[in-house]
């Protein structure tokens, strides 16, 4: 799995191509990408539900 956070930036139009670029890479080779919204702080309990679902859809498709 890798993760990426995604500051303000990722609105612009050329940012928002490679993104879509990186992801499609990261599918190809078989490895979840998930996108984090930068922020200043996180609630842990929710970042490890969210990379709890990712690896379980990742785990569903095979990709473990």
């Amino acid at each position: 799995m890798a993760i990426e956070l995604d500051d303000a930036s990722h609105r612009r139009k050329s940012r928002m191509e490679r993104d879509a670029f990186v992801d499609s890479v990261f599918e190809q080779i078989g490895i979840p990408l998930v996108h984090i919204k930068a922020a200043r702080s996180y609630d842990v309990r929710e970042l490890h539900t969210t990379l709890c679902e990712a690896l379980k859809l990742s785990s569903a498709k095979g990709l473990d």
